[in-house]
This record gives C-alpha cells, structure tokens and sequence, in this order.
C-alpha cells in the first residue's frame, strides 16, 4: 500500500511510479497534485484500489492504459479537472464495483462498454 491522502503534496505524480508493481492501494486522494495522470499507473497491474479524487489540479484525459488494471475494484477519479471522454477500454475492467468520475470535465458519452 502507498497512503498519501489528506497531506498537501503537490507537483505531478511521477511516471517513476510505474516501479511499484506490487502495490495493492494507491490512495493519494485530498492533496493538490497537478498534471495528467501518468499513463505509468497502468503498468501497477496488481491494484486494487486507485483513489486520485480530491487533488482539484489533475488535469487531461483519463488514461486508456488503466484497462490494464484487471484487478482493480475501485477507482476514484472524482473532483479533479480530467476532460475528454471516458475511454472504452474501461469496460475491459471487469472487477471494477466501485468507479467514481463525478465533479470533472468529461464530455461525449458514456461507452456502451461499460
């Protein structure tokens, strides 16, 4: 597990993050982290939990490489600035139970995928 919530990081979540193959829990959900969220998360196939909510500031599009994530049941992206669409390759996450995109920039629709 890696457990920075409610702290008041900021800058960007380095692709350097890619490394911790074995975490179970991300959680750095209520800091003010910055930039798009690095298309590395996906390499963290053994997820379970992805919390990035709250941090206001994580701007572009939702990566389509958290498909990967296969085991993750949930994902909190909520209260962020992320934009564009939600990708289709989500719905190839078939543990997800819990997905949380509110309070973003999101348009288009929502794939039929999920």
């Amino acid at each position: 597990k890696l457990l920075l919530a409610e702290n008041s990081l900021t800058g960007t979540l380095p692709t350097e993050i890619g490394r911790l193959t074995s975490l179970r829990e991300l959680s750095l959900h209520d800091n003010a982290l910055a930039g798009k969220i690095p298309t590395e998360v996906g390499l963290l196939t053994h997820l379970v939990i992805l919390n990035l909510q709250e941090n206001r500031v994580f701007t572009g599009a939702i990566p389509s490489q958290l498909a990967r994530l296969t085991r993750l049941k949930q994902l909190a992206l909520h209260e962020n600035e992320l934009r564009g669409s939600i990708p289709t390759e989500i719905g190839a996450m078939t543990a997800l139970e819990n997905v949380d995109f509110g309070e973003n920039e999101l348009t288009g629709t929502i794939p039929t995928q999920i």
